[in-house]
């Protein structure tokens, strides 16, 4: 998963603390000086990573599996998964444990800590745009995208190139 091989080492570059669900190791005392699992959430490794943070605590991604997890397989299991995810983003998002008005976070953690959150609002302009793009093109004749033959090629090569790796 490119989470775990891209994303989460390189926000641990930019000292990024990252409780991921079920594999995270942490020591006691330091769950105890946050005040354990934060209640004030639904998605309390989320808050639990923050709260670290703003504790003054270092983590460090280690890159390695030291536990199994379990992954919803069906759709609807995936999609009451994802909406838990969207729902604990935003009850921190709209509380006073936003991370963008906490002074103990440091401009590029208060933008890391939000990430998800501007990934929910972005969606929503994002599927409106790919929603009227095709509609304008159709009804209207405008085309605000288009592409040439060598694009078509090209982009179709390193797509397959790069499903391949998986």
């Amino acid at each position: 998963c490119r989470f775990w091989e891209y994303v989460l080492p390189g926000c641990d570059a930019l000292g990024y603390i990252a409780c991921t669900g079920t594999n995270v190791c942490l020591r006691a005392r330091c769950l105890g000086q946050v005040g354990w699992f934060p209640m004030y959430c639904i998605t309390e490794d989320y808050a639990l990573s923050m709260e670290l943070k703003m504790a003054g605590f270092m983590g460090k991604y280690l890159p390695e599996y030291l536990a199994v997890g379990e992954a919803p397989e069906e759709a609807r299991a995936v999609m009451r998964q994802r909406s838990r995810w969207c729902k604990g983003h935003m009850q921190v998002f709209f509380s006073k444990r936003c991370p963008i008005i906490q002074g103990r976070l440091g401009l590029i953690h208060k933008i890391l800590y939000t990430n998800g959150t501007w990934a929910y609002f972005a969606t929503i302009f994002t599927s409106m745009t790919f929603t009227l793009v095709p509609f304008n093109s159709l009804v209207f004749g405008w085309h605000p995208v288009t592409f040439s033959s060598q694009f078509t090629i090209a982009s179709t090569a390193y797509l397959v190139s790069d499903n391949t790796k998986s």
